[in-house]
Formats: structure tokens, C-alpha cells, sequence
């Protein structure tokens, strides 16, 4: 093997940066996407490449998706995130300064 290429925290890159990155891949090399489709930060999860990447393993020759059915992070992470999605639910909107608005859904 020539390379190994690890591409982290996929699922926030876009189809065209996808084709890009996996078009790369060199003779006796091996690449790595990593992601989690859940945790899409795009603007517009349909933008995402990896989910594409990862629904096309079924149809492509040597080209493998595995799906982790354990949580490999520190386990306060699903109450951190339990917790922010109680907020968005309540209305309530963070923005990038760390400061939060309260919208009302009426």
C-alpha cells in the first residue's frame, strides 16, 4: 500500500468536494470516510455527499460501508445533544456567538 487517506467529519462535505476527494484515490491505496450522517452541519442536509457515498457501497465493487452500532464518544454527548434539541423544540435558536434567542412558534 502507497497511501492511506482519512477523510474525518464527512458528512459535511458537499457532493462536488466528494467526487473531488474520492476521485483521488491513487493505485494501492486505501481510503477512509468517516461521518455520521446524523450529525450533518450543512445548511441543507441534501448537500451531503457522504450519505450518497455511503448508499452507493451497495452498488460499486471494493467500495465498503460499516455502520458502528456503539457509541464510541464520551457518553455526556447524547445529553448534550438531548439537551439542544429540547431547546431548538422550545424555540429557542443559538447562534454562532454562544448566545440564544427565544422564538416563539406561534
Amino acid at each position: 500500500m502507497d497511501s492511506m487517506i482519512i477523510v474525518d467529519e464527512a458528512q459535511n462535505v458537499t457532493h462536488e468536494q466528494m467526487e473531488m476527494i474520492t476521485s483521488r484515490i491513487g493505485l494501492r491505496s486505501k481510503m477512509m470516510i468517516c461521518g455520521d450522517a446524523h450529525q450533518t452541519d450543512l445548511k441543507k442536509k441534501a448537500d451531503s455527499g457522504f450519505k450518497f457515498l455511503y448508499t452507493a457501497a451497495r452498488k460499486i465493487k471494493n467500495l465498503e460501508a460499516i455502520t458502528l452500532t456503539t457509541n464510541h464518544r464520551n457518553e455526556i454527548v447524547e445529553d448534550l445533544l438531548d439537551y439542544y434539541n429540547e431547546a431548538v423544540d422550545k424555540g429557542v435558536s443559538i447562534t454562532t456567538s454562544g448566545s440564544y434567542i427565544y422564538n416563539s412558534k406561534n
